[in-house]
C-alpha cells in the first residue's frame, strides 16, 4: 500500500491503521483494477471507495439505493472536509442545478445518485464529458438475498447494465452486509464478520 494511502487514512478519516479487508480492496483500486467488496455492517465498506476517491484525480460516481445513507456519509464527509453532495428525488430542481454546476467546475470529491438518477439519459449525457476515475455501486444487503435483490430491481444490480459514458479507466466497487450478522447473538455476529472478511472478493 502506498504511504500517501495511509497518510490520507489518517488525515481525513484519523485512523492509523485499515480495518480487516480494506487494504487490499484500496490497493487493488488504486492499481487500477475492479474489486467486489463483501463486508458485514459496520466493517468499513464505504471507506474501500472514498479513500482512493481523494487519490485519485477527477470525481468518484456513487451509486446508492438508500437516500438516508447518501444524506449519512455525505454530512460524515463533509465533517472531514471532504467535499461530496447527492442528487435524489429528496432534491428541488435548484438544488439539482447547483450540484450539477459543482460536478461542471470540478470541485466535488464524491457524488452519490441514486439508481434512478443513475439511469436517467439526461444525467447519463450530462457526466459524459467528466473524468470520472471511480465508479462505486453501494449495497446495503445481506448476503443470503443480495442475489435476488440485485436481479430483481435492474436500477440497482452489482454491475448495471450499461456502464457509465465515461473513460474506460472507470472502476467500480460492490458490497453487502454479512448475512443474519446484525441479528446473530454477539458471538455468532462475531464469527459471521470474520468469515464475511475472509471472503471479501476482489476481481
Amino acid at each position: 500500500m502506498p504511504v500517501d494511502a495511509r497518510a490520507a487514512l489518517k488525515q481525513h478519516f484519523g485512523f492509523e491503521t485499515f480495518r480487516p479487508g480494506q487494504e487490499a480492496v484500496v490497493a487493488h483500486l488504486m492499481a487500477g483494477h475492479s474489486a467486489a467488496a463483501v463486508f458485514p455492517t459496520g466493517g468499513g465498506k464505504s471507506l474501500c471507495y472514498q479513500l482512493p476517491a481523494l487519490l485519485l484525480p477527477g470525481l468518484t460516481l456513487v451509486v446508492s439505493p438508500l437516500v438516508a445513507l447518501m444524506k449519512d456519509q455525505i454530512d460524515a464527509l463533509t465533517r472531514r472536509g471532504i467535499v461530496a453532495a447527492r442528487l435524489d428525488s429528496t432534491l428541488d430542481a435548484a438544488a439539482c442545478r447547483a450540484v450539477m454546476e459543482q460536478v461542471r467546475r470540478g470541485t466535488l470529491r464524491l457524488l452519490y445518485v441514486a439508481p434512478e438518477r443513475f439511469n436517467n439519459e439526461r444525467f447519463r449525457e450530462a457526466i459524459t464529458p467528466l473524468r470520472i476515475s471511480l465508479f462505486a455501486n453501494e449495497k446495503r444487503r445481506s448476503s443470503s438475498d443480495s442475489g435476488r435483490y440485485w436481479n430483481s430491481r435492474p436500477g440497482t444490480v452489482a454491475r448495471p447494465p450499461r456502464s457509465p459514458p465515461t473513460p474506460a479507466s472507470t472502476w467500480k466497487t460492490r458490497a453487502a452486509t454479512a448475512a443474519g450478522a446484525d441479528q446473530a447473538a454477539p458471538s455468532s455476529r462475531n464469527a459471521a464478520c470474520r468469515k464475511c472478511h475472509q471472503t471479501s472478493g476482489i476481481r
